[in-house]
């Protein structure tokens, strides 16, 4: 069995070569990322009119379990739908008893394949070295708050929230 090859928008505008080696796999909303006239736009388009790339869209479920899990390590804002499609999709084929290896230079997005069980690798970074927790805080009055984004205003003092590791552990790869 082929492996199962999910792509993230940083590895069309890395230079992404579909090969025959394995299945490869985007999203709809990765395409949606690149820009229609750009180099990476026109790459994915000629690999998915020659079959070396499928677009597929997952289902929601995986969408839901994925957020849950982005929200649990504080990584929901950083994450875009694309991104939360790609992990989806590999959690998708995960369960049908594949083993997807997802292509992405994003952190937030190889954090959270990390923590589900995916494997994962950069086209142009090494990747993460710690899997991370994080924390949405307030500068100002030092408050901790779960269900607000990074960059949002605090609603004790009005401070632009940041966001920091709770908890970091190193990873093994």
């Amino acid at each position: 069995m082929k492996p199962v090859i999910v792509l993230d928008t940083s590895a069309f505008i890395a230079g992404y070569e579909a090969s025959s080696d394995g299945e490869n796999y985007t999203t709809p909303s990765v395409m949606g990322e690149l820009e229609e006239s750009g180099l990476p736009h026109l790459r994915l388009e000629a690999a998915i009119e020659t079959g070396r790339i499928k677009i597929m869209e997952p289902e929601e479920r995986y969408i839901n379990q994925v957020r849950m899990i982005a929200a649990e390590l504080g990584e929901i804002g950083k994450l875009s739908e694309a991104d939360m499609d790609v992990l989806s999709l590999g959690l998708q084929f995960k369960d049908l008893g594949r083993k997807p290896l997802i292509i992405s230079d994003d952190y937030s997005l190889q954090n959270i394949a990390d923590r589900i069980g995916l494997d994962y690798r950069g086209m142009t970074t090494q990747g993460i070295k710690h899997r991370i927790r994080w924390e949405i805080y307030c500068p100002g009055c030092r408050e901790v708050f779960q269900n607000l984004r990074p960059n949002a205003l605090c609603p004790i003092c009005g401070t632009k929230l940041k966001r920091r590791p709770a908890e970091k552990e190193s990873i093994r790869r």
